[in-house]
């Protein structure tokens, strides 16, 4: 019998709610380029804005713990709730190449191109670079 679980597909924020996960995008971003923000500020944020656009209480939160979870997840490497300078610094950068992905074993390959500087020994006999 196979193990069937690897199949299930799972949810990049977990069972939070879609609207919710957007609400909290949209207020990470607001506080980019302000003075430095708590989490706390920015769940109260988050509820001010699901409010606004949904109304007041349709959209259920989760627990305390996975809202820390989640602002974890999207804030990984903006320094959110750190130094104001090094967050605006962080967000003025251009976008790196190389992206992120989850993937598992065998679904995506990634080949280095570089060329070496290295001395071969080449088809005819002759010591050079290829």
């Amino acid at each position: 019998m196979a193990d069937r679980r690897t199949d299930k597909p799972v949810a990049p924020h977990g069972r939070v709610d879609p609207k919710a996960v957007d609400a909290m995008r949209q207020a990470v971003e607001e506080a980019t380029g302000q003075s430095t923000r708590t989490a706390t500020y920015l769940f109260w944020r988050m509820q001010q804005i699901l409010d606004a656009t949904h109304g007041p209480g349709v959209v259920e939160l989760p627990s305390r713990r996975s809202l820390y979870r989640l602002l974890e997840k999207l804030t990984v490497g903006k320094h959110t709730t750190g130094s104001a300078r090094t967050r605006r610094s962080l967000a003025d950068r251009p976008d790196g190449p190389f992206g992120e992905s989850d993937a598992w074993a065998g679904e995506v390959m990634q080949i280095d191109s570089t060329p070496l500087d290295v001395l071969v020994r080449l088809d005819d006999g002759v010591i050079g670079r290829n």
